[in-house]
């Protein structure tokens, strides 16, 4: 299963280069040119991340990530871009749980990289009652992680 990213920015070039850049390392992308669009995209479909520019005409990124967060699905990761950022809307964007706030001009290989060190977040779980692990372990699988049983 390929890790899915939304990609949110109002200008075509840096949507479709991103584009082309995360696809070529194995990603599927989709596109948003607008923040409105971004959050009618996001509720009808499951990211693992959201590659958000912050200043856009109409819906600024930060009130789209909020409406995003209002959904009952399970939440992506966000990643905010911004040429024109103010120390107030990166802590906004930091306290509502975006994990990283990049500013432009962006090297799109630091993106990649940021995505890959996102996937491999390990949580170690010892639990002792057998039918607690087998539960636990059905539920971690069925969200889509991969599970390593350690022996016994």
């Amino acid at each position: 299963m390929a890790t899915k990213v939304l990609i949110v920015d109002d200008h075509p070039a840096i949507r479709t280069t991103m584009k082309d850049v995360l696809e070529n390392e194995g990603f599927e992308t989709v596109l948003a040119e607008s923040g409105e669009k971004a959050v009618e995209i996001y509720r009808n479909s499951y990211f693992d991340f959201v590659l958000m520019d912050m200043q856009m005409p109409g819906m600024k990124g930060v009130d789209a990530f909020r409406q995003m967060l209002q959904g009952e699905q399970k939440h992506a990761r966000f990643i905010f871009i911004s040429a024109f950022s103010s120390p107030e809307l990166e802590k906004e964007a930091q306290q509502l749980g975006c994990i990283e706030f990049l500013h432009k001009p962006i090297r799109i290989e630091d993106v990649v990289k940021l995505i890959r060190e996102k996937l491999r977040t390990s949580i170690l779980l010892f639990i002792e009652n057998k039918d607690l692990q087998e539960n636990v372990a059905q539920e971690v699988e069925k969200e889509g992680y991969t599970l390593e049983k350690a022996l016994s």
